[in-house]
């Protein structure tokens, strides 16, 4: 009943007894296109102040961050060196259509082929047992930036192949780094953390 009066509901789809909370009630679409999550609406508050009151804390962005730096955001081109490029546009051939008698790409940002995404890091993102920098204008420009840094650095990549290649440009260059992926253990990911914040690794 409590659930009922607060929100939108439907019988589930997964359990016989089972029921869907869809949202707060009252709540359309233009609660949804005006307020952001650190704007919520009238509905949210009024849910707010009738079943959490003075038991929920909420901290506003700009009052915890009022010491760190502005954000800056730059980015970076690095074409593909003339291997990459060539492996690129052989395999791209696969992915062509014809419409109207004229040829057209037919993967998108949405759809592509994990392959071709990996090529456009690197031809040594493709290894699956030795991960590699070679054919890599990505991984060239991250050496370049790391030396120039004295500063702790955290880096975040695609695919597991490309975190590992990234460890290993930073121990190259006499850095102390470690990875954080998807077959890294708890044990191991709770010590990377921890270990980086306390100042014993340059890299993660």
């Amino acid at each position: 009943r409590w659930i009922q009066e607060w929100f939108d509901t439907q019988p589930s789809q997964f359990s016989a007894h089972g029921t869907d909370i869809m949202g707060l009630r009252h709540c359309g679409n233009r609660c949804a296109i005006e307020h952001t999550p650190a704007d919520p609406c009238d509905h949210f508050h009024e849910f707010v102040a009738a079943n959490l009151g003075e038991k929920m804390i909420q901290r506003r962005r700009d009052a915890v961050l009022t010491d760190l730096p502005p954000l800056t955001e730059v980015t970076i081109k690095c074409p593909m060196g003339t291997a990459q490029a060539q492996a690129y546009k052989a395999m791209k051939k696969d992915y062509l259509a014809v419409v109207n008698e004229k040829e057209i790409i037919a993967w998108s940002a949405a759809a592509r082929n994990v392959t071709l995404d990996r090529m456009t890091t690197g031809l040594g993102v493709l290894g699956l047992n030795q991960p590699s920098t070679q054919h890599s204008a990505k991984f060239d420009r991250l050496r370049f930036d790391l030396e120039s840094r004295a500063e702790p650095t955290l880096i975040v990549a695609h695919y597991r192949e490309s975190v590992e290649i990234a460890a290993q440009v930073a121990t190259s260059l006499g850095m102390r780094a470690a990875t954080i992926h998807g077959g890294t253990s708890k044990g191991a990911r709770s010590a990377a953390v921890s270990d980086f914040q306390n100042g014993k690794l340059d890299v993660l």
